[in-house]
């Protein structure tokens, strides 16, 4: 794929990304949506940004379905609550890592963690609370844990086809 013209590298894909950028309606271009705006992969707080920006939408249109769908409350409240505990434990991480990171960048060694026990215990405290209280379903408090992971997934694969 790569070739060598006149001492440069130059790359065959580039050509190809140029032809896409002169179609005004290419699903490449919806992409970059108000969300992914100047965003690269591998920065980390642009991209804890993005899912907090993504999670503040999905709360709003939480808090809707829960005032106005009366009978699916305990399920619109369960999911919110462990939306909002993944979201935490996300954000924490995003922060640990960071921390180490900066570490690393010193030179310094030193023993850390990346707070595996504060996270799992949120996580622990979320379903407790879903067990013992009936105004929150336990099932949707155990699918809103995953609320973090899944986005950063999904957000990770849309870098990736942006990327190619």
């Amino acid at each position: 794929m790569v070739e060598r013209q006149n001492g440069r590298r130059e790359d065959r894909r580039r050509d190809r990304s140029v032809d896409r950028s002169v179609c005004g309606n290419c699903q490449r271009d919806r992409i970059d949506s108000i969300l992914l705006k100047g965003l690269q992969m591998n920065d980390l707080s642009g991209f804890l940004k993005t899912i907090s920006k993504f999670s503040l939408y999905l709360f709003a249109a939480g808090l809707l379905l829960w005032a106005v769908l009366t009978e699916y409350r305990p399920f619109v409240a369960g999911l919110l609550l462990g939306m909002a505990i993944s979201l935490t434990n996300f954000v924490y991480l995003g922060l640990k890592t960071r921390q180490l990171g900066e570490l690393v960048a010193q030179g310094v060694k030193k023993r850390f963690n990346l707070g595996f026990f504060t996270r799992a215990s949120l996580a622990v405290l979320a379903v407790m609370v879903a067990y013992k209280s009936e105004r929150f379903d336990l099932a949707a408090t155990i699918i809103g844990l995953f609320y973090a992971q899944t986005t950063a997934f999904v957000l990770g694969l849309f870098f990736v086809k942006k990327k190619d």
